[in-house]
């Protein structure tokens, strides 16, 4: 399949190898993952939070993408609406066996999904996360798929660098 063929090939090798002056492993995870674009931007935002989920104890990992799907995406499409959420996506980490997980050297496991909400500026994720919509509505929804002791979330500001040339 493609993706074994790639693997295999010099150039993974070469980049595979420089993982290891810029990538402690044992402190990390490469997953692969199925994006699922719910809002797209319509131009650079200057934050982004992305959040790693995992499901709830007694449920699947299907069980958790359906939910996150189509609950959360229904509530990225009404927040896209306000103005303050002008992006939001949603990766989906692809169920593997583990043996195949290790042969590419992906971690499958760690987390379930890892969700990108973008804004313009942190006064609009400030307001944004004061809409009833979330603090009422989405929070509790993802409670009921998401095990909030093993969420991970990293705020940052993006710096967009482009060449003259562009």
């Amino acid at each position: 399949d493609a993706l074994r063929s790639a693997m295999n090939s010099a150039e993974y090798a070469a980049v595979a190898n420089d993982f290891q002056y810029f990538l402690d492993r044992t402190r990390s995870f490469t997953c692969l993952v199925n994006e699922k674009v719910i809002v797209d931007l319509d131009h650079p935002s200057s934050y982004a939070l992305v959040e790693c989920h995992s499901h709830r104890p007694g449920q699947t990992r299907a069980d958790f993408h359906r939910s996150w799907l189509a609950v959360h995406g229904d509530f990225g499409r009404k927040i896209y609406q306000t103005g303050l959420m002008p992006g939001y996506i949603q990766n989906q980490v692809v169920t593997m066996s583990p043996e195949e997980a290790r042969t590419f050297g992906f971690d499958q496991e760690t987390f379930d999904g890892v969700g990108f909400a973008f804004y313009d500026s942190a006064v609009q994720l400030i307001a944004c996360a004061s809409l009833p919509i979330v603090t009422k509505d989405a929070f509790k929804a993802e409670d009921s798929f998401t095990d909030q002791a093993r969420l991970g979330s990293v705020l940052t500001r993006r710096v967009i660098l482009r060449s003259a040339a562009r």
